[in-house]
């Protein structure tokens, strides 16, 4: 039985998607930055952030504990990045 991912071409996809998709968010919330009040323009800067602080935060985190990495410490910071960055394709699709 393999470990881990049997294609590397998946890793690239997932994290094209992400770069993509933070790309996006961030030209929609610049578009709308004068009209603030909207819903949308909350749920896209939710959807751009918690990512990149669950990224950034969860690395930090992990250096401090000085671990070894396993595959399984990642199961958290990939459901969090993975429900935001559909939340962020959902709100994306909102926009009008």
């Amino acid at each position: 039985m393999p470990r881990g991912n049997p294609n590397p071409a998946f890793a690239v996809f997932w994290a094209i998607s992400f770069v993509i998709l933070v790309i996006a968010g961030v030209w929609c919330i610049y578009r709308s930055r004068v009209s603030r009040s909207k819903p949308e323009w909350d749920v896209l800067l939710f959807s751009i952030l918690v990512p990149l602080v669950a990224v950034v935060g969860y690395y930090l985190f992990l250096g401090l504990l000085s671990y070894l990495a396993r595959p399984w410490y990642f199961l958290a910071l990939l459901s969090i990045v993975a429900v935001s960055l559909d939340c962020l394709a959902a709100g994306l699709a909102n926009i009008k």
